[in-house]
């Protein structure tokens, strides 16, 4: 009788402790509910006579906050390249109606130009919309980088942005966040090192003087695996916005205490 007495509290024993790990489990998943994830949604629309293609990262849980500001991010991106889309203002939790959306305005919005660009010629080269939106992240911050470029005959246009949210408390990181002396002459002189790099020489399209002679700062800041990103909202050309990342070698004894917390 004792042993099975015995028994039967190692197996009440053990139920327990299945039971206690089951609840551990549950409430481990309802904790990860909180903690920030993102997930990719894919648009693609490929016709003879135009492609579509949008990628967008988009969160899925998270701080309400921190979400809700990556939202509004991505559909201002979204909406100032591809075009309006009033319903999607309530899609916050929905990135497969979202996308599905915006797809479908970039659809209707490449078949209107081909028709008018080619004029019922076949033959008429292809029209393309491509529009990506990149998200990484660290346990401080959140990086979105937008990628767009189109061709709807004549000229093509292509564009890179970000934006930098701080996870505390989802606000966006700016120049007097960064820098010390966001507008200083050293600075600028930095900024110009990376377009020269970048856009002069045999493959650029820019006199060295011509960015000698920019007086502007950029219009937006972000912070990359390589360094602090930039770019402008009006360009030199018509076509492309100017846009580049300073190392982080080259930009250290520009930022703040605070900026350097985030990057060091």
């Amino acid at each position: 009788m004792k042993k099975l007495l015995m028994l039967f509290m190692l197996a009440a024993v053990a139920v327990a402790c299945n039971n206690k790990k089951g609840t551990t489990a549950t409430t481990e998943a309802e904790e990860d509910s909180s903690v920030f994830k993102y997930k990719e949604f894919v648009w693609t629309d490929d016709n003879p006579h135009y492609e579509s293609s949008l990628n967008i990262d988009f969160p899925v849980s998270g701080d309400e906050k921190l979400c809700k500001a990556l939202f509004g991010y991505i559909r201002e991106q979204m909406e100032h390249y591809v075009g309006e889309v009033p319903e999607t203002a309530d899609m916050q939790d929905d990135g497969d109606a979202f996308v599905e959306s915006y797809g479908k305005l970039s659809t209707e919005n490449l078949h209107e130009g081909w028709e008018a660009y080619s004029d019922g010629d076949d033959s008429t080269e292809s029209l393309y919309e491509s529009a990506k939106l990149t998200i990484a992240d660290n346990d401080e911050y959140v990086t979105c980088k937008f990628d767009y470029s189109s061709y709807f005959g004549g000229d093509g246009y292509s564009a890179v942005k970000g934006a930098t949210f701080l996870k505390d408390n989802a606000s966006r990181v700016d120049a007097s966040f960064l820098f010390s002396e966001p507008e200083s002459d050293a600075l600028l002189a930095v900024i110009h090192k990376v377009l020269k790099k970048e856009y002069t020489g045999d493959e650029g399209f820019l006199e060295p003087e011509f960015i000698d002679g920019m007086t502007d700062f950029p219009d937006d800041y972000y912070i990359t695996k390589d360094g602090i990103a930039f770019s402008y909202t009006q360009s030199a050309a018509a076509w492309f916005l100017l846009n580049g990342t300073i190392p982080f070698d080259d930009v250290r004894n520009f930022l703040t205490d605070e900026a350097l917390n985030l990057v060091e």
